[in-house]
């Protein structure tokens, strides 16, 4: 059985030890939704919801552990996000998704960005960040 439960103070451990396998940036609760997917009663992968502004929120860090890979884990954590950023009435939400992905957050509803002048500074510094970072090519995507 796969559910997905919002994260709490005693998860963050687990949650940065994941992203840091991962080489993501940390979570910190305070500006966050994170949800935490569980198969079988086991911590199977994560996803977070990281707020910008009032009106913007990028989701990022979806991850599915090895061991539970090919089970649409990350298909229930991105519509759970989605939901989630519904319920709070959230105008905007990016994500910065490896190029190879972008089928998969496009069934999701996400867009890829074109015109970047609506953009909030903070998703662009993000984006041009993991342009860097990251060997494999990143994509500018909104809801």
């Amino acid at each position: 059985m796969l559910y997905i439960q919002k994260a709490n103070q005693d998860d963050l451990q687990w949650i940065n030890f994941q992203y840091k396998k991962v080489n993501f940036a940390p979570s910190y609760l305070d500006n966050e939704k994170i949800g935490i997917a569980y198969y079988n009663g086991q911590k199977a992968g994560l996803g977070r919801l990281v707020k910008v502004d009032e009106n913007n929120f990028e989701m990022g860090g979806i991850y599915t552990l090895e061991d539970y890979r090919g089970k649409k884990i990350a298909d229930s954590i991105v519509a759970f996000l989605i939901q989630e950023a519904r319920k709070l009435q959230i105008q905007d939400v990016y994500c910065i998704p490896y190029e190879h992905l972008k089928p998969f957050y496009s069934k999701h509803g996400f867009k890829e960005v074109v015109d970047l002048a609506a953009v909030p500074k903070q998703i662009i510094d993000k984006y041009n960040w993991c342009l860097k970072q990251y060997d494999i090519k990143t994509l500018l995507m909104k809801l």
